[in-house]
């Protein structure tokens, strides 16, 4: 589990509490920020979950162009569950960045049945 705060009023002691570690806490100081930690978060994801490469592949969707950065092989099923603040706090701009950043992290992966599952729930609060 990872965790990140946007702003400056984020807990650190919350987010740590979320995430089960503090080296899986990133913050940033605005939305737009989430850009620059996609490499991090998705390769430190990748290390964990990467097994030597499959010898077939299973079907896969493609959901948008090409990743900027390499692309994560896993052999076992993985799910990637993005919880996102829709809030009014949010507004649109910084729910557009969300966006991207849950985008850019998909593409780091393989997503079909048998590889990397991708589920997104937008809270409220």
């Amino acid at each position: 589990v990872f965790s990140i705060g946007v702003g400056s009023g984020i807990g650190q002691s919350e987010l740590t509490s979320i995430a089960g570690s503090s080296s899986n806490v990133y913050s940033v100081t605005s939305y737009t920020q989430l850009s620059t930690i996609v490499v991090s978060i998705s390769t430190t994801l990748c290390n964990v979950i990467v097994t030597p490469a499959p010898t077939s592949l299973a079907p896969t969707i493609q959901l948008t162009a090409a990743p900027t950065v390499p692309q994560c092989t896993q052999t076992q099923p993985v799910e990637l569950v993005f919880l996102v603040d829709g809030s009014g706090s949010v507004r649109s701009s910084g729910f557009a960045s969300s966006q991207a950043f849950v985008n850019a992290m998909v593409n780091r992966f393989t997503v079909g049945v048998s590889a990397t599952r991708v589920s997104v729930v937008q809270y409220s609060g």
